[in-house]
Formats: structure tokens, C-alpha cells, sequence
């Protein structure tokens, strides 16, 4: 005997799976820094599509989040301006809302952030950096999902 099992879901319940339409890039503004430094990270987002996507950037801390691992894999904790964007959400500090609408293959790199404002990185040592993004944050085409950056690693010396 066979049993043939069939289930449906809503229609409308689950957005379609598509590929992100853009692609971030990330490098540092430098390699290694010493201890109390402030570790600049430039972000670069590019279209990948074939059509125009219009971004909206309000900030580096309204528009990603920020992943900083030690050398041995562990998270980073934050700082207290870190805890305080984590728990309290991420508001627009910085007034800004930038529109731009992106032509295929354009990149726009008018965005950076600074990791030491946000995660506690003063141990020597050396420290990995890679950045995501909700597209439905600040992709303008009802995009869903998440893009991620490349990963970096800066090193902090004494």
C-alpha cells in the first residue's frame, strides 16, 4: 500500500528565493593598527544585476551589522556605544539618508564604519571583520534576505 502525502501552504506565505542583487566588499584602511587606534573599515556595494537597484544608506549603523571574531574564533564583546546600538536597536544617528540608484556592474564606496566604536578590539592580536546587511533595510525593491561581505582580518599591535 502507498500513501501519498500532500500539504499546502498559503499562497503568498513564503517570498520567493532570489539572489541578492547587490554584493558588499569591504577592506580596511589599514592592516595593522596599534592598540587604541581606531580601525576604519571602507564598504563597497555593487550592483550585480542586470537592471538598476536603488539603495538607501542611512548610516553604517542603521544599515549593517558588524561581526568581529578574535584569533581563536571567539566573538568580540561590545563596547558600550555597541550594547547600547544591540539592545536599544539601530537608530539613525547620523541624519543621513542617502539615495542612489546603482546602473548594472556600478559600485558605490560612500560608506565606512569603525569597528573599535562599536566592539572592544585593545588586546593585541589579531581580529576578523565581516559585515552583513538586510537588504530589506536599505535595498528600495521590496528585496529580501541578507548580503554578506567579504571577511578581513586587521591585526593590533602594542
Amino acid at each position: 500500500m502507498s500513501v501519498l502525502v500532500v500539504a499546502f501552504a498559503p499562497q503568498g506565505s513564503a517570498p520567493p528565493i532570489r539572489p541578492s542583487p547587490i554584493s558588499m566588499t569591504i577592506a580596511a584602511g589599514k592592516e595593522t593598527v596599534t592598540t587604541g587606534a581606531p580601525i576604519v573599515v571602507k564598504i563597497k556595494l555593487k550592483n550585480i544585476t542586470d537592471h538598476d537597484v536603488t539603495i538607501s544608506y542611512k548610516g553604517p549603523y542603521q544599515t549593517f551589522e558588524l561581526i568581529v571574531l578574535d584569533a581563536k574564533g571567539g566573538f568580540v564583546p561590545d563596547t558600550e556605544f555597541g550594547d547600547q546600538m544591540r539592545h536599544k536597536g539601530p537608530f539613525d544617528i547620523s541624519g543621513m539618508n542617502i539615495v542612489t540608484t546603482l546602473k548594472p556592474d556600478q559600485s558605490w564606496d560612500g560608506a565606512s564604519i569603525t569597528p573599535t566604536e562599536l566592539r572592544v578590539m585593545t588586546r593585541p592580536g589579531k581580529y576578523s571583520i565581516q559585515m552583513t546587511g538586510d537588504l530589506g533595510r536599505f535595498v528600495i525593491a521590496n528585496a529580501v534576505g541578507i548580503v554578506k561581505s567579504n571577511k578581513i582580518v586587521v591585526a593590533v599591535t602594542e
